[in-house]
């Protein structure tokens, strides 16, 4: 006989659910009040308003890269300031990215101050706030809270330029750990419990029981992600997630959104690990190797076209080794032949295990969402179109770039030259109609005196780029063998890059021009710190030769 429905039982049971509920939510209510009242743990907001003058002003919270990188890794966001209400007359714009929309390692430099110039020049007696937020090793995941924050400072403009992190962040198979990250379900749970002090209490204790187990902060010691591997998509999913995410943020405030791609430093610089491809036999494998050391024989010897032959048998054996194709690239570009010499490299820039450039299935899921999009005022900008037709024969070269991800001066020019005509037309409409003056945008020479970059400036980048070099080297011990399918030739040139001092006499004049910039802007934080490194340099500077060259401002 069944058994009858009791609704008093029913409602006894429903009543100890409640309470057991209540009661776990009284106590973890008093346990985080209790760990904020004893000031464990760290606020997890991006932006932090202090009150100065009778005024709201934005800052960043040094803390918030706590939520995705373990406390011996974290490094301060970039130092941004601005007013929580935003002023008449001025045209707001946020910059969401890594470090190679930042200007990394020299953000003075970076594209997002010449866009600022370039913007000003066009809007005078306007006011162009273009704020960066963007910072080293950040990914998408990290990006969409950064941009659901911005909202609510009236943004006019979101300029989104990622893509080169998705695999080596915090939660890509090549960044720490080198592990597939887990569903994006399980990421954003993950992220929204570590903005709870009981949830960074939980979180630290799990992080030092497995400190031993840690992977090195060495990108180059990290686990790679073959192409073929199924988990793959996964990164490719979470990112078109995130990225379409990110973009709502920006609609739902009423900005305009601009997509950005980054363009790929792949001639100059080696796929960073390779691997064979699945099911390869003994046979196989020998055959390969064969060709490809006849290949290499041939390359060495300047003998290109023979190389290509010797390639060739050894790419329709096997055509997933990345490095095969960075030199077959290479000798198409030796022989002139250009077109297949960028299908090959950027087939080696897709192949390679620690992928650091955007490829070109990420570059398909940026335009793809800038498409969904597009009447809700996003747009799409190409910005290698720009940049790479400033290169030799369409290559980006050390006058554009440092190394694989960050640009010189001149290269984040023309970055910001992409970005441009998009976004004064942009500037126009939200600055009530108010046309911008009808001429051409500033040139590199015109921006880098509106800024005051000099020689220093470029001296001063180019160390710090073969500093890091030499130590990701140093943890590689290069002079030893490098790791099977790791190329260490980029580590092996830059370490015999050398960067002197600057004499005296040039050192002086550098001086000069960012003090007479510093009149014009004293509240330039950034050339303010450089101005005490130069001064501080200038006794240690050699004595000038009469009659000496200048130093180019872009060299390598």
């Amino acid at each position: 006989m069944a058994k009858r429905f009791d609704p008093k039982q029913a409602m006894r049971l429903l009543c100890g659910v409640l309470f057991a509920a209540g009661s776990i939510a009284v106590l973890l209510a008093f346990a985080e009040g209790a760990l904020r009242w004893a000031k464990y743990g760290y606020p997890a907001a991006y932006f932090q308003v202090n009150v100065f003058e009778g005024k709201q002003w934005v800052s960043v919270n040094d803390a918030f890269l706590l939520r995705f990188f373990p406390q011996e890794r974290i490094f301060p966001p970039f130092p941004v300031r601005f007013t929580a209400q935003k002023p008449p007359n001025t045209f707001r714009c946020f910059v969401l990215g890594g470090s190679s929309a930042m200007g990394y390692p020299s953000p003075e430099g970076g594209f997002w101050r010449i866009l600022e110039v370039m913007l000003q020049e066009k809007h005078p007696g306007k006011n162009i706030e273009v704020i960066n937020c963007a910072n080293p090793g950040v990914d998408s995941h990290m990006l969409l809270p950064i941009a659901r924050e911005c909202r609510r400072y009236a943004p006019d403009l979101f300029i989104v330029y990622i893509g080169n992190n998705e695999f080596l962040g915090p939660y890509g198979p090549c960044g720490p750990g080198g592990r597939f990250p887990p569903p994006l379900p399980i990421i954003r749970a993950q992220l929204a419990i570590k903005t709870t002090r009981i949830g960074q209490f939980a979180m630290g204790l799990g992080a030092r029981l497995a400190a031993s187990n840690a992977a090195s902060l060495n990108p180059l010691a990290f686990q790679g992600a073959a192409p073929d591997d199924p988990r793959v998509g996964d990164i490719y999913k979470n990112y078109a997630r995130n990225l379409d995410d990110i973009v709502r943020a920006g609609t739902t405030s009423a900005a305009s959104v601009v997509l950005g791609t980054a363009p790929s430093i792949f001639k100059d610089w080696p796929p960073m690990g390779s691997a064979h491809r699945n099911g390869m036999t003994l046979s196989d494998t020998q055959k390969w190797d064969e060709a490809y050391a006849a290949g290499g024989a041939e390359e060495e010897k300047g003998h290109f076209e023979s190389a290509l032959q010797a390639y060739e048998v050894a790419r329709k054996i096997d055509d997933r080794f990345a490095e095969l194709h960075f030199r077959m690239g290479n000798c198409f570009h030796a022989i002139g032949d250009f077109p297949p010499a960028r299908s090959s490299l950027q087939r080696a820039r897709d192949l390679e295990l620690l992928r650091s450039n955007m490829d070109e299935r990420l570059v398909a899921i940026t335009r793809e969402i800038a498409a969904r999009h597009a009447p809700r005022d996003v747009m799409f900008v190409d910005v290698p179109a720009s940049v790479e037709p400033q290169g030799p024969n369409g290559f980006i070269d050390h006058s554009l770039a440092y190394d694989n991800a960050h640009f010189t001066f001149d290269g984040n020019y023309w970055i910001a030259a992409a970005f441009a005509p998009a976004i004064a037309d942009i500037a126009e409409r939200r600055l009530n109609g108010a046309p911008g003056r009808n001429q051409a945008f500033p040139g590199p020479e015109a921006c880098r005196k509106a800024l005051a970059w000099t020689t220093w400036h470029d001296w001063k980048t180019r160390k710090s780029v073969a500093e890091s070099i030499r130590k990701a080297a140093a943890a590689l011990r290069v002079e030893s063998a490098a790791p099977t399918g790791l190329s260490i030739q980029p580590l092996q040139r830059l370490l015999l890059t050398d960067t002197p001092p600057l004499p005296a006499e040039e050192l002086r004049r550098c001086i000069a021009e960012v003090k007479a910039y510093l009149d014009r802007v004293p509240s330039d934080g950034l050339q303010r710190s450089n101005l005490a490194l130069m001064e501080q340099e200038l006794a240690q500077a050699p004595p000038s030769n009469h009659g000496e060259t200048p130093i180019p401002l872009s060299t390598q």
